[in-house]
């Protein structure tokens, strides 16, 4: 178990997570009360620190160390060190949430995401990491992580993700996702979501369906003389909206948020 635990560690300081014993005993594969033996002897060894975190509850929450990540203290980055903020510490935990929780994808390391920027010329300055995983189809997923407390502004932090890494996003090699805590963080994200791709395909069938369960229901046929015309302008109008809803106007924007159990 304590090889275990160092791995967790080392991948939680190589990707920016943080961890919880939930985490951890689906990493480890073990229960939740082993990890969180696991979790308080690697606090004791140096790799974790126990972080508190307003509105986790009783869910203890542990951020990586440069020990963790087999680098000194001096040359660590800043997510690696004592007294980072509360939303970098919200970001790791819900960045850990995707990797040890909801996917199993090939994540790329911070290392391999700055080579990526660089071949793509993606700022990075001011920016918070996201989570980058790589399919079989050699296609980016980028998934960007908000805070509850940023929840509310999810509407400026889709547009501010989506023009940074528009450079890739536009090669048709790259999507863009969320995650956000299950609950209030997450609906206000779908919100936003759903501001920038209007489902105009679902009020247009709505209507076709109201009109055929019109001419359905009246047995004299008179309904579907009277209705055919709106009918079959309906079915017309329907046909490009399809089209256009699956190339989309961000066909690299995912329609949902990826929402993490805390």
């Amino acid at each position: 178990m304590q090889s275990a635990i160092r791995d967790h560690a080392a991948t939680c300081a190589a990707l920016h997570c943080c961890t919880t014993p939930a985490y951890a005993a689906t990493a480890l594969n073990c229960s939740l009360d082993t990890a969180a033996a696991a979790l308080r002897h690697a606090v004791s060894a140096g790799l974790f620190r126990r972080v508190l975190l307003s509105g986790l509850g009783r869910v203890a929450c542990y951020q990586p160390t440069a020990k963790a990540a087999g680098i000194g203290s001096r040359s660590a980055a800043k997510f690696l060190r004592a007294g980072a903020s509360a939303a970098a510490i919200w970001r790791g935990l819900l960045r850990g949430g995707a990797v040890f929780a909801v996917h199993g994808k090939e994540w790329l390391t911070v290392d391999a995401q700055a080579l990526l920027r660089e071949q793509h010329g993606i700022p990075h300055a001011g920016h918070a990491d996201p989570l980058v995983a790589l399919d079989r189809a050699e296609h980016h997923h980028i998934y960007v992580p908000v805070p509850p407390v940023q929840a509310g502004q999810s509407a400026s932090i889709i547009a501010n993700a989506a023009a940074r890494w528009l450079p890739l996003l536009e090669q048709g090699a790259a999507h863009l996702h969320f995650i956000a805590a299950a609950g209030c963080s997450a609906d206000a994200v779908n919100a936003a979501l759903a501001e920038f791709a209007p489902d105009t395909q679902g009020d247009v069938s709505r209507e076709l369906a109201e009109l055929d369960a019109r001419i359905e229901a009246d047995k004299t046929g008179l309904a579907r003389v009277q209705l055919a015309r709106r009918r079959a302008e309906l079915a017309v109008a329907l046909a490009p909206v399809q089209a256009d809803m699956i190339a989309g106007t961000f066909p690299w924007l995912a329609q949902e948020v990826v929402e993490v159990q805390l």
